[in-house]
């Protein structure tokens, strides 16, 4: 399989929600970029859809030829609207809040165009509550200019984390999702081009990939469909087969570090292994408290709580083990024994989740047996 690699001049630090790009880095059909969680594969895949549009991609997402589907956009909405917030209460320059402003208007786009009717099945109760957020930011996205008074914005700031909030928890996009967005695709566009952005691929389920390949095998002749990953050996083989990879330039820990001080240091996460998480939308607390409370109250199963995408199970093992080593015989109710069989059954999870099996039937294995280690 053949791989573009990116030029570094093209790297997304140097591209601007309101700046047109010209990327012709592809001229396939179906894309996937890959790179390390700060590489801004999103941002790289919505300026290949702002060239094919010749259109900025404030403009392109704007235009309703380009639907986002996946990631946490959630997430990185409440990293700008903090920053924003930052900006004004320390009066920074124009330019930072006008830039604060400019991706956060993008981020929202993105959130109201991919939780819309079209897109997102309402015939669950979790759906039906998102889809009414969606609909709130549709609402309060003309309010937000620049120019506003302090006010105005901290009321619009405060309903604005409040829908957010919602959609942190919104999960991977489903089969129904998928299907939608390919009726969608197959509309005639109103312009030259649509583009189907699909954001962390390997979050997709069995299912929604399957229906995502039978796409790729016909799509239409005016479609583009650009998909995003940092885990590329977790994404089925056969929808690999279908695509053309463009491979993003590696980050040194300083660019890393010299990004997450720039774009997040608003954010109550401060750690980068921690960040990483929180910008797919991962309860980062909830899931380190519950793998604690394995630990220290091993009579107690709280089985209400099960992780959403492999990558949230990645935590959550992460987590276990941390425990484990961290803990001692007077600060839990675990025999030695039991502690050195959790161990061995994570760290058999985790080889398994390398081996391409699904998050849910790992979690399903891994609880089976532990209930049998806990109270046994």
């Amino acid at each position: 399989m053949k791989v573009l690699q990116a030029d570094k001049t093209l790297a997304w630090w140097q591209l601007r929600p309101g700046a047109q790009a010209r990327l012709s880095v592809s001229t396939a059909a179906a894309i996937l970029v890959r790179g390390s969680a700060q590489s801004g594969r999103c941002l790289f895949a919505l300026n290949i859809a702002a060239a094919d549009l010749d259109l900025d991609v404030a403009g392109a997402v704007a235009s309703g030829e380009v639907l986002v589907l996946g990631g946490n956009t959630a997430a990185m909405a409440e990293t700008c609207l903090d920053a924003l917030s930052f900006h004004r209460e320390q009066d920074k320059p124009e330019h930072c809040q006008q830039q604060a402003l400019e991706a956060l208007k993008l981020n929202l786009n993105l959130l109201i165009s991919a939780y819309n009717p079209r897109v997102l099945n309402s015939s669950t109760p979790k759906n039906r509550t998102i889809g009414s957020s969606a609909l709130a930011l549709a609402e309060l996205y003309p309010l937000l200019r620049a120019g506003m008074s302090d006010k105005d914005f901290k009321s619009l700031a405060k309903k604005l984390h409040k829908e957010l909030a919602v959609l942190r928890g919104a999960s991977a996009p489903g089969i129904d999702q998928i299907r939608a967005a390919e009726e969608w695709l197959r509309m005639t566009p109103s312009g030259k081009a649509k583009i189907l952005v699909i954001r962390s691929l390997e979050t997709l389920s069995d299912n929604a990939s399957n229906s995502l390949l039978k796409l790729l095998e016909e799509p239409p002749r005016y479609a583009r469909i650009i998909c995003t990953t940092t885990r590329e050996s977790y994404i089925l083989p056969t929808l690999l087969s279908r695509l053309q990879i463009i491979s993003l330039p590696a980050l040194s820990w300083d660019e890393e570090q010299a990004i997450l001080a720039r774009d997040y240091a608003h954010t109550s996460v401060k750690r980068l292994a921690e960040l990483n998480y929180y910008l797919e939308g991962i309860d980062i607390d909830r899931c380190r408290a519950h793998a604690q409370a394995l630990i220290k109250d091993a009579g107690r199963l709280d089985e209400s709580y099960a992780p959403e995408s492999r990558m949230e199970l990645e935590l959550w093992l992460g987590c276990l083990l941390r425990s484990l080593s961290a803990t001692t015989r007077d600060t839990n109710s675990l025999m030695p024994a039991q502690m050195a069989k959790i161990s061995e059954l994570s760290c058999e999870a985790q080889k398994r989740l390398r081996l391409n099996i699904s998050s849910a039937s790992v979690y399903e294995w891994l609880i089976e047996h532990l209930r049998s280690t806990l109270w046994m």
